[in-house]
């Protein structure tokens, strides 16, 4: 079987899946349709998580609905409704609109744009007894996904690209998936490949895939969630800020 087929019937066995869930949940294909089934079908190092996300230097972001973290390096502190995950663990965060018009889909930029700016502190990997390897924590990507949305998307991309320039790149969202419709997605203009993590060179292509947008949004997810390799946070650093309204004494 060709590849091509195989997606297809990879994307009809989604589509599938999401109308079971949203049955279950009452009929309509929801926020927590779409987490369901990611917290199904993501690899197995990452869990799906609701609430706010804090940087060492004491940064933070606003109510989130959907971040994806990876668990086995990640705290999980706790309020009595939310999730409190350091930046450093934290992998994607999708923003979920059931209708998404423009102006929505501004503040979802601004959104995702504040998780992206949180600091992220470098670290040591263990790899073996007594050796350790120095390295960066990977970028958070941010997803804009809507059931429905009331412009075309040439119209969406044309203003998504004029917003972004006000946007710094390392900011910026990385894909936006309207279901049924199609998708969103950087594209570097010097050689047109695509660009997971938007970088100074990339803009906004549409690609109008129908039915398979669902497919591509979580292909391209899960891509860079098999790329990255998260480093523990050092949580001494969150706890010496904690400490500074604490008199100590030597």
């Amino acid at each position: 079987m060709r590849l091509e087929h195989l997606f297809q019937a990879f994307s009809r066995e989604m589509i599938d899946e999401l109308k079971v869930l949203a049955a279950v949940q009452k009929g309509m294909i929801t926020e927590e349709t779409i987490k369901t089934f990611l917290n199904n079908h993501l690899p197995s190092k990452y869990s799906i998580g609701a609430g706010y996300v804090v940087a060492h230097d004491g940064q933070s972001t606003g109510q989130l609905d959907c971040v994806i973290f990876a668990h086995a390096s990640c705290p999980l502190w706790y309020n009595k409704k939310y999730q409190i995950l350091p930046s450093e663990s934290v992998c994607a965060v999708l923003e979920i609109k059931q209708k998404l018009t423009i102006e929505r889909v501004k503040d979802a930029i601004k959104i995702i744009s504040g998780v992206r700016r949180l600091p992220k502190l470098d670290g040591y990997r263990p790899i073996g007894p007594d050796i350790k390897v120095s390295g960066t924590n990977p970028q958070t990507f941010g997803v804009i996904f809507a059931f429905e949305t009331n412009v075309s998307l040439k119209q969406l991309k044309n203003e998504l690209n004029k917003f972004n320039e006000s946007v710094h790149y390392k900011e910026r969202p990385s894909l936006v998936c309207i279901l049924n419709q199609g998708i969103l997605l950087n594209i570097n203009r010097k050689t047109s490949e695509v660009s997971l993590i938007p970088d100074e060179d990339s803009v906004f292509a549409s690609v109008e895939a129908s039915s398979d947008s669902f497919l591509l949004f979580f292909l391209f997810l899960t891509t860079y969630l098999n790329q990255i390799e998260v480093i523990p946070p050092d949580l001494s650093k969150y706890i010496q800020g904690y400490m500074q309204q604490f008199k100590v004494e030597i």
